[in-house]
């Protein structure tokens, strides 16, 4: 079993966030909820496709959509392998059309940053399918990825499975942060912890995550709705409270060319939306 401490939890959060990813992760952390019947933490479904929804807006989520970032706060917070493999599909596949496949190349990518052995867990490993089709891709996605001979290039081809590689700088950058989280894992970055100094953003989304994982945190089932082109009709200088984000202030509105721009801060972020004008 994977031992996470605050330690562990800071170095991965700030990774990501020297990565850029700091509006998708913390999206993804607000959609988590502890579910003590099982002692796992969950994605609420209903909360992620607003938090995305909502997004597109601000950030550019298309481009981004990062398996590694959804990995990282479900593996921080939960404690079973399955659990992890299960949630991380859920969060993955929202953001993402799924295949029959995609499980199965989470799963190994799991393996590798947990540095578990693949193959023997790569043969164990089953998927409820039920339309033939699919379970024929399945099995022979799964036969190509037990013929390769080191832990590599199972990722590199399981990767190639999840992304459309004529992104040739978000594939290179997506296997990287992988790699560093694997080597994290390993222990092979804990000298980094003497340099690192962790801010209170830093320290907040791990302490949360950590608090999910003790069961210390309970939040009832999101049933909130946003429609984010309210957004459009507020006024600057005046303070609002936007689903999903809490309260924030409008600073700035302009048009640059035909996009309208509406920039604006809360207590700890800063956010500019942008809207196509019709």
């Amino acid at each position: 079993m994977l031992i996470v401490d605050k330690a562990f939890s800071n170095i991965v959060i700030s990774i990501l966030i020297e990565y850029e990813y700091n509006y998708l992760l913390k999206s993804l952390v607000r959609s988590l909820s502890s579910d003590t019947s099982t002692v796992s933490v969950k994605v609420d479904k209903a909360r992620w496709k607003d938090e995305l929804n909502l997004m597109k807006y601000y950030y550019d989520i298309k481009n981004n959509r990062s398996l590694a970032v959804c990995l990282a706060p479900i593996i921080i917070a939960n404690r079973d392998i399955n659990e992890i493999l299960n949630e991380a599909v859920t969060a993955y596949n929202i953001m993402y059309k799924n295949s029959s496949s995609t499980a199965l190349s989470i799963y190994v990518i799991i393996l590798y940053i947990l540095n578990e052995q693949i193959k023997p867990n790569l043969i164990a490993y089953q998927n409820d399918l039920e339309d033939s089709s699919e379970i024929i891709e399945f099995q022979r996605y799964k036969i190509n990825l037990l013929m390769l001979d080191d832990d590599d290039k199972i990722l590199t081809f399981a990767l190639n499975n999840l992304y459309n590689l004529e992104d040739k700088s978000f594939y290179i950058k997506e296997k990287e942060l992988i790699i560093r989280l694997r080597d994290i894992v390993k222990e092979k970055l804990t000298n980094a912890l003497e340099t690192i100094e962790f801010n209170s953003n830093i320290e907040v989304l791990s302490d949360y995550l950590l608090n999910l994982r003790n069961m210390k945190i309970k939040r009832k089932a999101y049933e909130g709705k946003i429609n984010p082109l309210d957004i459009i009709q507020m006024e600057i200088n005046k303070e609002y409270t936007i689903p999903l984000i809490g309260n924030i202030k409008i600073i700035k509105k302009y048009f640059n060319e035909n996009i309208l721009l509406i920039e604006a801060v809360s207590k700890s972020e800063s956010y500019t939306f942008r809207f196509k004008k019709a």
